[in-house]
Order: C-alpha cells, then sequence, then structure tokens
C-alpha cells in the first residue's frame, strides 16, 4: 500500500495546516500498523475462486474478508467487504447474483454482480461452507459442517426451507442436477478409532424430497479429508479427492506412501455407487493435500489442484482408464507407477498452497494462498510427455494480487505447516493427521512410546498452553514435539526458523464457538450439566478446570490395556472444542462423550457418573460439548 494512496483517502491537495499534517502522519502510521503489517491486511489469503460470464472471475480472501472481481485481463474491477471468512460461494444460473457462505458470524449473502453490492443476506448455521446451486429448484445448498447438516436456502428470500443431518463434518458437495441428487461428503469418522477398521461415508440426497438420505457411501477404511469435488461434463460420474491414512501401520518410515497417500475417487451416478478409485502419488513422490478437482470441457483430462506440492495435475484420464488393470474398483500398484508417469503432467502454480482453480479456455487461473498470487497454466502449451518423477517444465504465468504482500511469522507457520515439501518424498504435510491443525479421528502408532500401541491423534489447539505434549505425555511440551514430528513423521531435518513460526501459528489457534449454544450461551440442559460436572459426587472439575479445563497432569482413568505398557496414565486434555474432536479416550475406544461417561469409564476412575440417571448423562454431555 503506498503513502499517496493513503493520503489520498485524508488529505486534499493544498491543505498546510499543522493538524493537517499531523493527521497524515496519525493516519499513515496506524494505516501501516493495521494494514501494511497486519496479518489480515499484508497477506489477504485468495482461497477460492469462480468463473463468471464472459471470462470475468471472481476471488475469495481469508484474510481480508472480502470478494474481488477481476476483468479477462487480470484488472479488479469491483471488491465487496463481507465482515466474515467467506467460505465458499456460487451463482445463480443467469449469473446476475453471487451467493457467499460466511463464518464468524455464520451466514449467506448474495452480491449483484454489477454493482458489486451485497443485497441480501440471512442467517446460517454453524460452519455453513460449500454453497450449490440448483437451477431447477432455485434453491441453495450449504454444507454446515458444525451441525453436521445439510441446508436448503430459497434463492429468491434467502429463507432455509429445509435441514437434513448427514454423517459428521460434511466439506464438500455437488450435484447432479438430472437425477435431483445432492453428493456431500462427510469428512470424518463417526466411529471408535479402536475398529480394526474405520470408515467414512459419501452422502446421497434426494433434493427433490426435502433432502431425504438415498444412502451413505461406505468409503475403504482411511479416506479421510475430502475436499473439492466436480461432475464430469455427460454427469454420468463425481469425482472426490481425499487422504487415505494408513493408521494400522507403524510410523517408522515415510517413503512410498507409508503414511497418507493421495487418490480420487470416481462415483456412478446411474448406479449410484463406486467406480473405481485411482491414486494421484507417484510412488517415489507424492502428490500431498489434493484440494480441488474438475474435468476439462471434453472430458479428456482431469485436473487436481495439490496444495501441499504446489502443483496441478492433468492427467489423461482417457488414456489411463482404458489402460489401467483394476483389481475390484482399485488400481494395481504398477498400473500406478507405470501408467501415472506416462499420461500425467505435474505443473507448478508459481506459488505456494493452490487451493481452487477455474478453466478460461486453454488456461487454468489457480489461486496460490500463501503466496497472494495467481497461476496462469496454458495446457496448450504442455509437451507431449511428463518429465517423472520431476514437475512438468512449462512458464507458469503468476498474477500479484497484493502489492503490500509480506507474510508474518504465524502465516509462515501456518505455510510450513501445510507444506508437503518439507516432508522426504513430499507425502504429507502435518495436516495429514492433524487437517485444520485438529484431529483426523484416527489411531496412530507412534514410534516415541513404542511398538503395537496404537494412540488417538490429538488437537493441537491450545497444546503449547497445556503441556506436557502427546497423550502419554511423553513430551515435555509442543515446542519439543514440533521438532520432533519434523524429524519422526516428516523425515526432514530441523529448521529452527521454521519450527518456530510452527509454534507461533498452533499458538494462535482460536477455538470455533460450539454449535451446542443457544445464541452464543449455555442451553437450559447445558446448565444443569454444568452442576453436574462441579458437583463433588461426580468430580469432573478436579482435573477439568481453570482456562483451558485441564489441571496438566496424567492421571490413569481406567483405559490401559496390557499393550499400553509401561503407560497407564494419560495426559488431561482441554475440553474446550471438544464436540470436534470424537472419537475419544486415549485409543479413540469411546465414540461420543455420553460413551465416555459411561461405557468408557467402567472403573469409574473417570469422575464417578454410576450414579446418574439418564437425563443426567445427556445433561453432563451436553454441558461438555458446549465448551
Amino acid at each position: 500500500m503506498s503513502e499517496r494512496w493513503l493520503f489520498s483517502c485524508s488529505t486534499k491537495i493544498g491543505m498546510k495546516s499543522m493538524s493537517t499534517r499531523l493527521f497524515k502522519k496519525f493516519f499513515l502510521i496506524f494505516s501501516l500498523l493495521s494494514i501494511g503489517f497486519g496479518v489480515h491486511a499484508s497477506w489477504l489469503g485468495p482461497d477460492r475462486i469462480i468463473k463468471l460470464q464472459e471470462d470475468n472471475f471472481a476471488i475469495g480472501f481469508r484474510n481480508s474478508k472480502e470478494i474481488r472481481f477481476y476483468s479477462p485481463d487480470f484488472k479488479m474491477t469491483g471488491k465487496a467487504s463481507l465482515g466474515a471468512v467467506p467460505t465458499g460461494h456460487v451463482t445463480d444460473s443467469s449469473c446476475e447474483k453471487l451467493f457467499v457462505t460466511l463464518n464468524k458470524p455464520d451466514k449467506i449473502v448474495a452480491i449483484e454482480l454489477g454493482s458489486c453490492q451485497i443485497i441480501d443476506e440471512s442467517p446460517a448455521l454453524p460452519g455453513v461452507c460449500s454453497p450449490v446451486f440448483d437451477k431447477e429448484q432455485k434453491r441453495i445448498y450449504t454444507c454446515n459442517r458444525w451441525k453436521n447438516s445439510i441446508s436448503a436456502f430459497d434463492a429468491n428470500t434467502l429463507g432455509q426451507i429445509w435441514e437434513v443431518e448427514v454423517v459428521r463434518d460434511p466439506g464438500s458437495a455437488i450435484l447432479d442436477e438430472k437425477r435431483g441428487v445432492l453428493y456431500v461428503s462427510n469428512q470424518f469418522t463417526t466411529e471408535p478409532a479402536s475398529n480394526e477398521k474405520v470408515h467414512t461415508y459419501i452422502s446421497l440426497l434426494n433434493v427433490r424430497n426435502n433432502g431425504e438420505i438415498i444412502k451413505n457411501i461406505k468409503m475403504d477404511s482411511g479416506y479421510n479429508d475430502y475436499k473439492g469435488m466436480a461432475l464430469s461434463p455427460d454427469g454420468e460420474t463425481v469425482a472426490v479427492v481425499h487422504n487415505l491414512a494408513k493408521f494400522f501401520q507403524g510410523t517408522f518410515q515415510v517413503e512410498w506412501g507409508w503414511m497418507n497417500s493421495s487418490y480420487v475417487t470416481f462415483i456412478n451416478t446411474e448406479k449410484q455407487a463406486l467406480q473405481y478409485i485411482i491414486p494421484l502419488d507417484d510412488v517415489i513422490r507424492g502428490a500431498a493435500s489434493p484440494w480441488s478437482v474438475d474435468w476439462t470441457p471434453d472430458s479428456q483430462k482431469l485436473l487436481v489442484a495439490h496444495a501441499g506440492v504446489h502443483e496441478i495435475s492433468v492427467i489423461d484420464l482417457e488414456n489411463i482408464t482404458e489402460r489401467m488393470q483394476f483389481q475390484g474398483n482399485k488400481v494395481s500398484y504398477m498400473d500406478q507407477h507405470d501408467l501415472m508417469r506416462q499420461f500425467r503432467h505435474r505443473v507448478p502454480t508459481g506459488g505456494n498452497g493452490p487451493r481452487q482453480f477455474i478453466q478460461s479456455g486453454s488456461k487454468v487461473l489457480v489461486v496460490n494462498f500463501f503466496t497472494d498470487t495467481l497461476g496462469v497454466i496454458n495446457l496448450d502449451l504442455l509437451p507431449k510427455t511428463s518429465n517423472f518423477p520431476f514437475p512438468t517444465k512449462i512458464e507458469t504465468q503468476v498474477i500479484e494480487l497484493n502489492s503490500d504482500y509480506s507474510l508474518p511469522l504465524e502465516g509462515k507457520g501456518e505455510m510450513f505447516f501445510n507444506d508437503a515439501m518439507l516432508c522426504k518424498q513430499n507425502w504429507q504435510s502435518c495436516i495429514g493427521c492433524h487437517p485444520d491443525a485438529r484431529a483426523d479421528g484416527f489411531n496412530w502408532d507412534l514410534m516415541n512410546d513404542g511398538i503395537d500401541n496404537l494412540k488417538n491423534t490429538k488437537s493441537l489447539l491450545y497444546s503449547h498452553q497445556t503441556p506436557p505434549a502427546m497423550v502419554t505425555g511423553i513430551r515435555p511440551d509442543a515446542e519439543y514435539a514440533v521438532r520432533s514430528g519434523i524429524r519422526g513423521i516428516l523425515f526432514s531435518q530441523v529448521d529452527e526458523d521454521q519450527a518456530k513460526a510452527i509454534d507461533a501459528y498452533l499458538k494462535s489457534l482460536t477455538p470455533e464457538p460450539s454449535p451446542y449454544l443457544v445464541n452464543g450461551e449455555l442451553s437450559d440442559k447445558a446448565q444443569v450439566g454444568k452442576e453436574i460436572f462441579n458437583d463433588s459426587k461426580v468430580g469432573c472439575y478436579r482435573c477439568h478446570y481453570g482456562s483451558y479445563y485441564s489441571d496438566q497432569n496424567l492421571h490413569d482413568v481406567g483405559t490401559a490395556v496390557p499393550m499400553d505398557t509401561p503407560h497407564t496414565k494419560w495426559d488431561t486434555p482441554t475440553l474446550i472444542e471438544v464436540w470436534r474432536t470424537a472419537p475419544y479416550l486415549h485409543d479413540g475406544s469411546a465414540a461420543t462423550i455420553g460413551d465416555v461417561l459411561t461405557t468408557g469409564n467402567q472403573k469409574q476412575k473417570h469422575g464417578r457418573t454410576e450414579h446418574l440417571s439418564n437425563k443426567e448423562l445427556e445433561a453432563l454431555a451436553e454441558y461438555v460439548l458446549s465448551l
């Protein structure tokens, strides 16, 4: 941001009074502090892009909380300040309105594209995101992550028509308009992590019948963290990109995708069933964090943005599917090696953290979240053969979206936390097990406390404020754990500057308000639960107290099994945002807080709850889930 721009906002030519000069100096200093050097102004954070009419487009910025509009020659033509974080956008059928979902506060707004002005808004449910427009019904469907539900809104009034519960944490959706079916990805499991297999689901909703659940497609064990979804041009196939967590394997190596790997799953819309699944990684180099996906208009190629390695995959889908040998609906390991290297280009996006992209003729425009840039890739310039295992050599045009760009320390930490280039062979970043710096819901066999004793992933919210770290408390603090994770999970050398930045990012995390709150306050039921929580006969408060609801000590709560030896005591976790971190206990054996209080507390070492009625147990769980 230039001084000339600052002064033009506050002065007129010729004003020479002392008060005006002092005001100009004050305004400049204030602007630089609050805008030039602040997190949200120096780093805008573009993470969403949508194509408009005549190759115009709009970009949503997380940190500056705005939508900017651009012409085909990349000039900004307008801006809409939102006052909340944009979490998705979609146009109506005539491309006259842009509907944007927002968090903090949660709402949906309508922007008139002609004026770039907000013309209507309506409250929405917690965690609202990923809107989808239905041309036939003139409705908008939204994912409500924290409410585990899908809502339908009237596109004319923005009034909610219906809400339907799905499985857990719906993060993306795509509409098969031909059949009136909404496909919804549920990012995390509702099953105990102690099960031998742990599943997530794709929900299918009949939007012509008030969102009635048609079925939940069970995905293979370990599939999680679904991001983008796309419908093929012929409407016959849905594609969804996701991670595969191989939690059943000891974390003693990372090569060949030993812990995490990336896949795209295809669903046949006629049969409403899994069609086939293909890997996105190369055998000796990962393609971590697939974020968005789409077909080219001719259906010949599939495009995938990989946020962890800063590339776009251009996959010759027709050639690959013709030649691949399938074992059931999966591709054989050797076909992954032989065919992906022949018929897939991996193209750098010209920045760090590519999220969403659009297509404009032969060009792909992708927003780079951590560098405030737009990468422009011309598919016509791709060579006939790839540069396996390295990125294809092609010039990517880079458009700066922020002339005042400067990444603050916690922003650098978030970037490193998401960057699989820091990992040996680029297979994973920290979000492989800690999406959004929380928990993936799986048990992992880490090497820091023995072998064959899997422990449930902990959220990293307040990890630095509540030492020790890890379920067993084996790390003295989170700073130690961060550096151990770089060495023992990413299998890389520790760069202290990077580690300090990750520390700063994790310390900056703030909790999402619980969806169990009513207008920001405890419900009547939770108020009853609070009294039970603080009842000396129950005793929850003895270990869960203070600002973080943790005494930061280890306790034997009666859940240890022989395989846990020599560990029998577990770190007291914070209860803040516990509604978001199921399953529970050190081994993830409790699918719900209700299970923690009952079947997970047989020995009555985790507070005394055996005398409580079902109604009291429900009230206690409601209070804990409201924190």
